[in-house]
């Protein structure tokens, strides 16, 4: 995003003319001071829909619950991540950043 967020969208059928209730927001800086290269650039559902990793401009992985509740910040890359990637049971995260590097 270009505004230094994710969303989680419900939907309320199986289309989207059924509409996107409620909405729920996670921020990538506390306020607009703090949202400086943060733009998100990825993100990967876990298998089994429990956990959202996104990826930002600023180096950081985060894993965020259903609910929007901030779960774990990741701070091993020292470039953009451009890449999120769960293993199939969901205790694993794969990142890969423009500093050349992944990391599990």
């Amino acid at each position: 995003s270009g505004n230094t967020s994710a969303r989680i969208w419900q939907m309320g059928g199986t289309d989207a003319a059924s509409g996107c209730w409620p909405l729920t927001l996670l921020p990538h800086g506390r306020d607009s001071a703090d949202r400086k290269n943060k733009n998100v650039t990825t993100l990967e559902w876990s298998s089994d829909g429990e956990l959202l990793a996104t990826g930002s401009y600023d180096s950081v992985a985060r894993v965020w619950t259903q609910t929007g509740k901030l779960k774990h910040t990741l701070r091993s890359h020292h470039g953009p991540i451009f890449l999120l990637k769960w293993n199939w049971r969901g205790n694993f995260l794969l990142s890969g950043s423009y500093d050349k590097s992944t990391i599990v």
